[in-house]
């Protein structure tokens, strides 16, 4: 199984977004736009366009790429809107199963991941890494058999755990004992 992390650059800014005004910080309005205190205070800036850290840019972003997904041809899951997978005529299991989390995708297929990504790139600036590593703080391992078959695939949050106790012991001044929690891991037989 191909399964790889892609990520759009840029994706939030440009999408269409409703009317929305923005109220500027006073210094910013005076030094960007040349008005007067007062003036800021009473007159906001219109955008054109969605603008990262505005309050409805994600949405903004996430219809925009259901919309292409959709035309494309995949089916967006009824259960987890997040989740989009591609079917041949009459089969059970997909073809190609897409994982969306804001502009970090995880994309897993038999034999359609290039084609997804070469279709995908006709409309979308993306950077790819190429096969999945890390994806939202979760590390993953392939593990080949005795035979050189990937057979295996370890999720772990090894980093992530150790990071959150030396936040800990840094914010209190004490010393957290290790677990053996640490050594938890999923691991997935991939057939």
């Amino acid at each position: 199984m191909d399964v790889r992390h892609l990520r759009y650059r840029s994706c939030i800014f440009g999408t269409k977004a409703r009317k929305v005004n923005v109220h500027q910080l006073p210094s910013i309005a005076i030094s960007v736009w040349f008005i007067t205190i007062e003036e800021a205070d009473i007159y906001a800036v219109e955008l054109w366009g969605s603008m990262y850290g505005n309050v409805n840019a994600a949405l903004l972003w996430f219809r925009e790429f259901v919309k292409y997904l959709k035309k494309i041809g995949m089916i967006q899951s009824k259960v987890d809107p997040c989740i989009f997978y591609l079917k041949e005529d009459g089969s059970k299991a997909p073809k190609l199963i897409v994982d969306i989390m804001v502009d970090d995708c995880v994309v897993a297929g038999q034999s359609n991941v290039d084609r997804f990504m070469d279709e995908v790139k006709k409309r979308f600036k993306i950077t790819t890494s190429g096969r999945l590593k890390k994806h939202l703080g979760i590390d993953y391992k392939w593990i080949k058999d005795n035979e050189g078959m990937t057979s295996i695939l370890v999720a772990t949050m090894e980093k992530r755990v150790k990071d959150i106790i030396k936040s800990y012991e840094d914010a209190t001044g004490l010393i957290a004992k290790e677990v053996d929690s640490l050594k938890i891991h999923t691991c997935i037989a991939l057939d």
